[in-house]
């Protein structure tokens, strides 16, 4: 729905830094310096490139606050959330290991040390944001996010890789093997797909007047 008012879905996004800053005033200057970069608003790319420079400081916890800044746009529960997984006793331990597995492009067994044997609280939705994020351009397979609105529109359309929103590494990268099939039958990139879903999602489950199923063939 996004698309009409001419956003794609967890584009752009407004982040709400005051609330995050309140939650973690130990890493208020960093906050600052986000809202100075970002001037509160946040997109993939730039998210990325914050990631990015913190984690080349090994900053994990700060990679991993910007992502979650993101991802938990408009909700005023993420702070707190955020807080409950960072002060878990394995979580920098989870992340250090996560990015080894992804500089091997063994994205199973990263996904599987942040959900699997990761903080307690990290499910599928906030690590693979973390994975996406995290990872590099040439990553193969590459790491998409999969949150419950991806969970509801593949089971809407028949093409679920499991009965609930958290996967198990298996069934994540089923997923990942799905888009990829997606991508090449329709043409599109690995992102494409993930955007047509998030597009498709808000179309199906979304009060809307105008709610109606849909399916990739009508982008043909």
């Amino acid at each position: 729905e996004q698309r009409i008012i001419g956003l794609s879905p967890q584009g752009s996004e407004f982040a709400n830094f005051e609330k995050c800053s309140q939650e973690f005033p130990e890493y208020r200057q960093t906050i600052m310096r986000w809202v100075q970069q970002t001037l509160n608003f946040l997109d993939r790319s730039k998210v990325r490139e914050l990631a990015k420079e913190a984690l080349v400081r090994n900053r994990l916890d700060e990679a991993f606050l910007i992502v979650m800044v993101w991802g938990y746009s408009g909700d005023a529960r993420g702070p707190a959330r955020a807080r409950r997984i960072i002060e878990e006793p394995n979580f920098e331990q989870s992340l250090q290991t996560c990015i080894e597995y992804l500089k091997k492009s063994r994205v199973r067994e990263a996904y599987e040390s942040l959900v699997t044997s990761g903080p307690k609280n990290l499910s599928t939705s906030f690590a693979t944001k973390m994975l996406y994020f995290f990872c590099e351009a040439d990553s193969r397979p590459f790491p998409l996010i999969y949150d419950r609105r991806i969970f509801q529109i593949l089971s809407q359309m028949e093409l679920a890789v499991s009965k609930t929103p958290v996967l198990t590494g298996k069934q994540y990268l089923d997923y990942l093997e799905l888009t990829a099939s997606l991508a090449q039958k329709h043409q599109l990139s690995l992102e494409q797909v993930e955007e047509h879903l998030f597009i498709f999602s808000g179309i199906v489950v979304g009060n809307y007047s105008w709610k109606r199923p849909v399916d990739f063939e009508t982008l043909d």
